[in-house]
């Protein structure tokens, strides 16, 4: 004889079932099922219980990296010096999810100064992994001093074998002369930026000026594009 019964939570959830065969003494009983019921109700509520437990677990462990690889990341963003910048100069970083692919960075490079906005498509841990190698394959290049016809392309050409099918890097780079409030800029698919002239009260809006990095759609990287800042201009 076969006696089967079903493992379900209280949620009504299937678990499995519990079977027994050949009882030793005569067939099974009504007893018999309603013994196995009560016991398989107790299991599936302790299986339950059980893969709760694991999954909040595991939720927590994955909380916990994603707040150290948010802490590791934030500590990639560069101090802002007082000095970097005549005028009033801020920052402020804040990615939708715990860790993502944005990126701002700053250096010197020769009498210029370097400011670089980034993102790379995606959100989470991925693109933070994705974040901190382009941005040392991009530090690595722009040190070297090279014109944007040179670090741009090859730039692009890296960030093709280093990122999956359909991933790609958007960026803005500005290189400022703060002597003569020269700006060279360009931007690979970037959301645009504003300049503003307080005097005049009047401002322009410039946008991309070529495709993003990484992905190919023909780019064409140009001499980047220059202007000047007013003297009571906002960036």
């Amino acid at each position: 004889s076969l006696l089967t019964v079903p493992l379900v939570t209280p949620h009504r959830k299937l678990l499995g079932v519990i079977q027994v065969l050949n009882k030793e003494e005569g067939v099974f009983t009504a007893e018999d099922q309603d013994f196995l019921s009560r016991a398989g109700n107790m299991l599936a509520l302790l299986v339950d219980n059980l893969k709760m437990w694991d999954d909040h677990v595991a939720k927590e462990r994955l909380s916990h990296e994603l707040t150290l690889a948010r802490r590791v990341q934030e500590t990639l963003l560069p101090p802002l010096s007082p000095d970097f910048l005549p005028g009033e100069f801020k920052a402020y970083y804040r990615p939708t999810h715990e860790t993502g692919g944005d990126f701002y960075q700053l250096f010197r490079w020769g009498t210029r100064r370097v400011m670089l906005l980034g993102d790379i498509s995606g959100h989470g841990l991925h693109a933070a992994l994705q974040m901190a190698n382009a941005r040392s394959t991009l530090r690595g290049l722009l040190f070297q001093e090279r014109p944007v016809t040179e670090w741009a392309p090859l730039f692009h050409r890296l960030m093709q074998e280093d990122f999956e099918s359909g991933n790609f890097l958007t960026m803005l780079f500005l290189a400022i002369d703060p002597e003569f409030r020269r700006v060279e800029w360009l931007s690979a698919g970037h959301e645009p930026f504003f300049l503003w002239d307080s005097l005049k009260q009047e401002g322009t809006w410039h946008q991309a000026n070529c495709p993003p990095f990484g992905i190919d759609l023909g780019q064409n990287f140009t001499e980047a594009i220059s202007l000047t800042v007013p003297e009571h201009g906002l960036l």
